[in-house]
């Protein structure tokens, strides 16, 4: 999760683009099992929600909608 924060918070859409693929590996099902308390999960995708919705004001549209996704996956 860290290094999909820092990418996440790079200039670079390039860099972005790879933290977000980071980020939704981590989420799926077979990553981020019934193991991983609830509040583990919460404290830790905390800090992308602040990142994407400052992403989804800044950036162009495929950008924006690919937050937006990214954003949606971990509410």
């Amino acid at each position: 999760m860290h290094v999909a924060k820092v990418a996440c918070n790079d200039k670079l859409l390039q860099i972005y683009f790879l933290g977000l693929a980071i980020l939704n590996q981590a989420m799926l099902p077979s990553i981020c099992t019934k193991d991983i308390s609830n509040r583990t999960i919460a404290r830790e995708t905390q800090p992308f929600i602040d990142i994407l919705v400052e992403k989804v004001q800044e950036l162009n549209y495929q950008a924006r909608m690919t937050s937006m996704n990214s954003l949606m996956t971990i509410v």
